[in-house]
């Protein structure tokens, strides 16, 4: 859930829910390891095929305040070069594409 919280002296646009604790909890996992980002089975099997692909199951944890176990995914890691001329291009968003399916977040 989404939107303004509090008094009109003290307005303030918040989130909250489940979905808004497992990213807080995710970002502490990736705090500990910094070598790579983590994303939930959830969000990595809501993914189109074009980008869930890239991902792989790394871990399974019991994150704090959740009641079931969290499967952890990593990157799938790029293909290696030994060439120094290899030249990093960061992903494009497709800005017509909407972030997500959910009618209640559209």
């Amino acid at each position: 859930m989404a939107g303004n919280v509090g008094a009109i002296e003290r307005y303030e646009f918040t989130v909250i829910g489940d979905p808004v604790n497992e990213s807080a909890r995710l970002s502490e996992v990736a705090k500990r390891d910094t070598s790579l980002p983590v994303a939930s089975e959830p969000a990595v099997m809501g993914a189109r095929e074009a980008e869930s692909q890239h991902w792989r199951f790394t871990d399974e944890q019991d994150l704090r305040g959740r009641n079931e176990i969290t499967r952890l995914y990593a990157p799938v890691a790029a293909p290696s070069t030994s060439t120094s001329s290899t030249k990093v291009v960061p992903p494009t968003v497709n800005s017509r594409t909407p972030a997500t399916t959910n009618p209640d977040f559209a």
